[in-house]
């Protein structure tokens, strides 16, 4: 078992365990899943999918396309198969009625997160929103490919044309998981939602992936048909996917939030949710300009985007940086402002995006890329939960895909508990954590 399906009870980790937002994200220029609100695209519901033929079995067999147990290993080790049950446990009945809801398990605003919530017209005759998020809630509406998928001389890409979603791509993964654990203009789990008892909302794309239990296998047929993508391309589009979702969310309406104070769920939770006999503040280059005290915008996506454009192009890396700053800026001003140095930013992201998805990262590469982390994280670049949580996951990602996780690992368990509870993250710890592994390295 690799290091990454160990971290189970990683902070980030809760908001899928007790379910999220499961929404349709807006990620520009990256390749569209099937939308799953589309009347046309026909949700059938898990049960078309469980016959022992098809999907159920009790067992993998070996010597076909697909394993077809994935029916019992979504009901049995999925949470995504629970989603819609953890409507109806006490801590949902408290955020509801905190809420003023009659009942979370009937709520829109509670069935969009924890329920494959398609118009009544959209459902099949085995629909049912208890299942949860379900096969279709990530592949698709199955009412126009259900039939053609299993047809061995069917193309993928006939499937694809038909609305079968193209998982395999990191950027329509990104997407997907996106949707799910940030939301979007029209369904978000915003501040009040959070103070109401639901979960932080955090996301990884290669870490999620590696966490959910396997329902296909990266064989010679799956690579053939569906090409190789390594973890560290996996972790860099998602990247990229977390921090464009945000930008585009703060062009929305959804930012200006209501009365006096903006949406405050686009801001660093760990700015104002700390003891105040510990000051945090400090000048890096993301906040410079901003005066002690200012509600940072939640950038520890960004920090590390920055890290991952300078291993690729420094002046790229200086250039985001500069318009992270802009925007971190433009956020003590007024909406118009801080809307504008997103678009900005998120037009900075667009070359950088297709470029590492042409790009397949050198070790060379990953070896950079995880010394600069590791020294920006000693030298305190990572002061904030959500960066340090990131940089954690980012360098034991590159060092699965290096190879050498082994022989890291006592380390990283180590590294790994300074940012296993938010609650009593120490910035210091980590930081002295880090420079322990760096020196490891050398």
């Amino acid at each position: 078992m690799s290091m990454t399906k160990c971290r189970n009870n990683l902070p980030l980790l809760a908001a899928l365990l007790g379910c999220v937002a499961a929404v349709q994200a807006q990620v520009p220029t990256a390749p569209s899943a099937p939308s799953a609100t589309a009347p046309t695209a026909l949700h059938l519901g898990p049960a078309t999918c469980a016959s022992s033929v098809c999907h159920g079995r009790a067992n993998q067999i070996e010597g076909t396309q697909v394993m077809q147990n994935e029916y019992r290993v979504w009901t049995r080790e999925d949470a995504h198969s629970r989603a819609y049950n953890t409507l109806l446990n006490e801590r949902s009945k408290a955020i509801a009625q905190r809420l003023g809801l009659s009942d979370a398990a009937s709520a829109k605003v509670c069935l969009d997160c924890h329920a494959d919530h398609v118009p009544e017209a959209a459902r099949g005759e085995q629909f049912q929103l208890s299942d949860g998020v379900g096969c279709e809630a990530c592949h698709g509406g199955a009412g126009e490919w259900i039939k053609s998928h299993a047809e061995r001389d069917v193309a993928h890409a006939d499937n694809i044309a038909k609305g079968l979603a193209r998982t395999e791509d990191p950027a329509v993964r990104a997407q997907l998981c996106l949707s799910c654990h940030y939301g979007t203009a029209e369904k978000f789990a915003g501040h009040e939602l959070m103070a109401a008892g639901h979960p932080r909302l955090s996301f990884e794309l290669a870490t999620y992936t590696a966490n959910q239990p396997a329902h296909y296998q990266v064989d010679a047929d799956y690579l053939q048909r569906k090409g190789n993508r390594a973890n560290a391309s996996i972790w860099a589009q998602g990247l990229i996917a977390s921090v464009r979702a945000q930008l585009t969310l703060i062009q929305s309406a959804r930012f200006g939030g209501n009365g006096v104070f903006p949406e405050l769920a686009f801001f660093d939770c760990h700015a104002c949710h700390h003891p105040m006999n510990e000051l945090r503040w400090s000048p890096l280059p993301l906040h410079q300009g901003l005066a002690p005290g200012a509600i940072r915008l939640n950038d520890g996506n960004l920090a590390l985007l920055v890290a991952l454009a300078e291993t690729l192009s420094p002046v790229r890396g200086a250039a985001i940086e500069r318009a992270g700053n802009a925007l971190h800026r433009a956020s003590q001003q007024d909406l118009a402002a801080v809307r504008g140095k997103a678009a900005a930013l998120q037009s900075e992201l667009d070359s950088l995006q297709t470029e590492v998805a042409a790009r397949t990262f050198a070790e060379a590469d990953l070896r950079q890329l995880r010394s600069l982390l590791l020294s920006r994280a000693t030298v305190g670049r990572f002061a904030d939960f959500v960066a340090a949580e990131q940089a954690f996951l980012a360098v034991e990602t590159l060092s699965l895909e290096l190879g050498d996780e082994p022989k890291l690992r006592k380390r990283l368990n180590r590294w790994f508990n300074t940012v296993e509870n938010e609650n009593h993250f120490d910035r210091h710890q980590f930081a002295n954590q880090a420079g322990q592994l760096a020196a490891a390295l050398k």
